[in-house]
């Protein structure tokens, strides 16, 4: 699976199109796991590594997001 990304590591979209949602300027289209992965390390978040049949993951990837704009 192929994802796109703009210059901020919270601009991810499934569509070059759909990165202007996020004011992305430019855009790069990038193998899903790698932009996730490099993603999570420059927002600080937790990454989770579980077996790879639990739990069935369409693509192999599966997130739980949430999002706070608290400090």
């Amino acid at each position: 699976m192929r994802l796109w990304t703009g210059p901020e590591p919270t601009q991810i979209a499934f569509s070059h199109d759909g990165l202007a949602v996020y004011g992305a300027r430019s855009a790069e289209e990038e193998a899903a796991d790698a932009l996730l992965l490099r993603a999570a390390v420059r927002t600080g978040a937790e990454l989770v590594v579980v077996p790879r049949a639990e739990p069935p993951l369409q693509d192999g990837a599966g997130a739980v997001l949430r999002y706070s704009t608290a400090g």
